[in-house]
């Protein structure tokens, strides 16, 4: 209830600023490779914020943490800011880059492009303070693990976190060559470069990663995701039938609830 007074007050809070639009306190950018110039220039990361015209919670942050005068200091100080109407048919290829489906979505990158942190949703001034002081961090660790080119697993999970399928699945393969992953982590990595794979529409590549799971590691807690996309992969294929049934089989085995309603909502959504 608490939730829906704040919103509402937000609202018109809003409102009461719309006719102010010289009120903007963060040095926006809207073109990325002018971004990325600037970013390049002056040594800092790139925050993105992605938005819409119709995205009612995208407004109310920009009134509610946006105008806040701490909020934009560390932002202009830390980040060159770029914001991005994902529905500007220029801005498109960008969005789909990063995966970009829910709206407000504030991502943050290096100049290399590598995720360092993507947020979904409304974030309030306090939290977004904190995630700026650990992405300071996490950027400073990327950079450092990338000045050198030693294949080593934080290297896999940063491709991986900046959904970079074909690095993840090249820095894998050498990682498995070279022993180096251990072999309880292994079907965690599986199901995160075939879950990239099926994202980016690369089912039967995808389709290898989770197969992979089924018939070596049909012990791992990461089993019943590989069975997952195993049935929405039939669905894809066309063997619509085959592959709620296929599902259906597993749903009551699941002790893991949301992974049981995840089952239970696609059986749902293809019937």
């Amino acid at each position: 209830m608490k939730n829906i007074f704040i919103i509402a007050f937000s609202i018109l809070l809003l409102l009461s600023c719309n006719n102010n639009q010289n009120t903007q306190l963060i040095n926006w950018e809207t073109n990325y490779n002018t971004a990325l110039e600037k970013a390049i220039k002056e040594n800092k990361s790139i925050m993105i914020d992605f938005y819409t015209d119709w995205c009612t919670i995208c407004k109310i942050m920009e009134t509610n943490v946006y105008l806040d005068r701490e909020i934009a200091s560390n932002i202009n100080y830390n980040f060159v800011p770029l914001k991005i109407n994902a529905e500007d048919n220029d801005k498109k290829l960008l969005t789909n880059q990063y995966n970009i489906s829910a709206f407000p979505t504030t991502v943050f990158i290096n100049t290399n492009g590598f995720i360092i942190k993507k947020i979904l949703g409304y974030i309030d001034t306090n939290d977004l303070l904190e995630e700026i002081k650990k992405i300071e961090e996490k950027s400073a660790n990327i950079n450092r693990e990338f000045s050198n080119n030693n294949p080593t697993i934080e290297k896999l999970k940063i491709y991986i976190d900046s959904e970079y399928y074909k690095e993840a699945m090249e820095m894998y393969d050498i990682l498995i060559k070279e022993n180096k992953i251990e072999k309880e982590d292994i079907p965690t990595y599986l199901i995160d470069i075939g879950t990239l794979l099926f994202y980016n529409e690369q089912f039967d590549e995808g389709i290898k990663y989770f197969n992979e799971v089924l018939n070596n590691y049909s012990n791992s807690q990461k089993l019943y995701e590989a069975i997952y996309f195993n049935g929405i992969y039939k669905i894809i294929m066309g063997n619509k039938e085959e592959g709620i049934n296929y599902l259906k089989s597993f749903t009551n085995s699941i002790t893991n609830d949301e992974l049981r309603n995840q089952y239970i909502e696609a059986i749902e959504y293809y019937q």
